[in-house]
């Protein structure tokens, strides 16, 4: 017994002695863990249209520039997961493996992806949430944070900013990522190209023959994001672009000094995308635009010379210290003219400045207006009967309109921007774009407003005003502002409190940005495609649609109609959700909608002239029917 004993003795020391090496190591370990999560960077910040990057403390050249792309902030992924620690393991054309923290991930990059000089670009919340990361941006600047969120004052902002050196292009050829992606233009026998918006000097010069301009065929389909391949000594190519392969056959190559040309047009044809006759060049792209003349003759001056072209800064020009956008602190905005001896007049009750508005001698708070009074939402005439008021003070923005006017009354341009602050702006209205819809009081509620009883059931011309619209994406920024011109929409629900409402793109020259015909942005996210599966990003009237007669029930069947409609391979009209304000008061929830016209089978099916479609619109009564080109 007394053996056993000793030998049991001995076994507990020792089950001590290992017990404590394993505390040890434990301890090591997570010294270990813990300096290695110190080491790492816990905070990367970009600047939209900026090479450098902010990791940690340290500015950083990534020789890569994020940008904005459909409503979405892109940024290069490898650099990204790098600067945080992480690494990619694996590269493959669907998705990429990546190690962070310890643990293995798997990014599917298929859907997203964007290449950009080979470098790799994904949207930054397809990074964050795989990762567990906090997405960090603030009026133009994008990151990450892997230890929650982090605020920024408006001032710490600005500062970073400036370190980052953050650059916009020129806004007089609305220069930006989203208009140029995948976009290559070339001028017959020039020496310069412009690739997504980048001046580039080139040896291949393109060329014309039987009417068709030839353009060297492998540095094109790169420049376009793709991987062009000989196959065979007859001269055959394979062209690997957006996930697919392609087949180029030889009968369409010319050889000049070995290199290889091909006809724009084929090329275009053959990777599914357009090649575009701009006045004067050409144009292959993955998302056709069409250019104002100002930005045309832009392009062609920078194809011919090799730089854009410098003009004199328009006068009597109303600038703004901050854009319009969603912010989350109160501010001062400061408005000035280049123009000597101008006055600013500004407005912000929705109505056009003139000499008997407000002068601007101090600069404008612009502040959270959530316990100010409200006061177009409390307009009952906007219904025959069964007026309901809000259920207390609604969220209201500030809408700022100006002009300069000189001693002599000549009158500068309207600028307008809109502003909504609140500490909690950016997660008031996740999912929607938020749209804020400004015009004269009286034009919607006056005696002789198309939005009261019974003005409301005039269809047509009159029942068209002008107005101004500006559109926020999801992160605030201002992605569309330009003149429009104001009706009601639908039938029956016009008897409703909220309205569904056309909106006609409409020139003004009132205005700054009055000067547009049509709207060149994607309302739709890419759900609006033509009868090639191009995204459809220009569209002459929009819808924002109350729901019809779901209004104040459901708020769903209409969506899902339509929804159904599209898996059934029929037209539907994309939809998507946004926050209405007007004269910068809360209006509601409505749904952009396509309208179905003359002009939507022109977009859907590339149709030369909206002459080219006949409807026949059939109403109840059909004595009422109509017939139109």
């Amino acid at each position: 017994m007394m053996w056993n004993f000793a030998e049991r003795e001995g076994k507990r020391e020792q089950m001590k002695r290992i017990l404590c090496v394993l505390i040890a190591i434990c301890i090591l370990l997570s010294g270990f863990i813990s300096f290695a999560e110190e080491s790492s960077c816990d905070i990367i910040l970009y600047a939209l249209e900026s090479e450098y990057v902010l990791v940690g403390d340290t500015v950083q050249n990534s020789n890569a520039v994020p940008f904005m792309y459909k409503n979405q902030s892109y940024v290069p992924v490898r650099y990204t997961v790098e600067a945080l620690g992480g690494e990619i393991t694996k590269v493959s054309s669907r998705y990429l493996n990546i190690s962070f923290k310890g643990k293995e991930y798997t990014l599917y990059t298929a859907e997203d992806k964007k290449m950009v000089s080979h470098v790799t670009y994904m949207p930054a919340k397809s990074i964050s949430s795989l990762l567990g990361l906090t997405v960090l941006w603030n009026n133009g600047l994008v990151g990450y944070s892997a230890k929650g969120n982090v605020l920024y004052t408006e001032q710490e902002v600005e500062d970073i900013k400036f370190r980052l050196g953050f650059v916009t292009y020129n806004d007089r050829y609305n220069i930006d990522r989203e208009l140029y992606s995948n976009s290559v233009m070339y001028l017959n026998n020039g020496e310069y190209r412009i690739v997504n918006g980048n001046i580039e000097k080139i040896s291949e010069k393109p060329f014309v023959k039987n009417e068709e301009l030839y353009v060297p065929l492998v540095k094109t389909a790169e420049s376009l994001g793709g991987i062009c391949e000989m196959l065979d000594t007859d001269g055959n190519y394979s062209i690997k672009y957006n996930y697919k392969n392609y087949y180029f056959t030889h009968h369409f190559v010319i050889y000049e000094d070995d290199v290889a040309y091909a006809p724009i047009s084929d090329i275009a044809r053959e990777m599914g995308i357009k090649a575009v006759s701009h006045n004067g060049f050409y144009e292959i792209t993955g998302y056709p635009k069409s250019y104002s003349n100002s930005q045309t003759e832009g392009f062609l001056y920078a194809l011919e010379n090799g730089s854009f072209p410098v003009l004199e800064e328009a006068k009597n020009i109303v600038k703004f210290s901050k854009t319009g956008g969603l912010y989350t602190s109160e501010f001062n905005l400061k408005l000035e003219t280049n123009a000597e001896n101008a006055v600013i007049y500004y407005t912000t009750d929705g109505s056009d400045p003139d000499i008997n508005s407000t002068v601007y001698q101090n600069e404008i708070l612009i502040k959270n207006r959530s316990e100010d009074e409200n006061k177009i939402s409390m307009y009952s005439n906007i219904v025959k009967e069964g007026f309901t008021a809000p259920n207390g003070k609604i969220f209201k923005g500030t809408v700022v309109k100006a002009r300069a006017i000189l001693p002599d009354g000549t009158m500068g341009p309207i600028v307008q921007n809109s502003y909504f602050v609140s500490p909690s702006v950016h997660s008031r209205y996740i999912g929607a774009k938020v749209i804020s819809i400004s015009t004269d009081e009286n034009n919607l509620f006056g005696e002789n407003g198309i939005y009261v009883y019974p003005n409301y059931q005039t269809v047509g011309n009159p029942n068209e005003v002008e107005a101004y619209m500006e559109v926020f994406d999801e992160e605030g920024n201002s992605t569309l502002s330009q003149t429009i011109g104001l009706r009601l929409n639908g039938a029956g629900s016009r008897e409703l409190q909220q309205k569904a409402l056309r909106l006609y793109a409409r020139e003004n020259p009132e205005f700054l940005n009055g000067t547009s015909k049509t709207f060149r942005y994607d309302f739709f996210d890419g759900t609006a495609k033509d009868v090639n599966g191009n995204i459809i990003n220009e569209n002459k009237r929009i819808i924002l649609r109350n729901a019809g007669d779901d209004w104040s029930k459901y708020y769903l069947r209409d969506t899902l109609s339509q929804g159904i409609a599209k898996k059934l391979g029929l037209d539907f009209q994309a939809y998507s959700p946004a926050v209405v304000f007007i004269n910068g008061e809360y209006w509601g929830v409505h749904f952009i909608r396509e309208r179905y016209d003359n002009h939507y089978f022109k977009y859907h099916y590339n149709l030369k002239d909206k002459s080219d479609v006949i409807m026949i619109e059939i109403a109840n009564d059909p004595l009422k029917a109509t017939l139109s080109e």
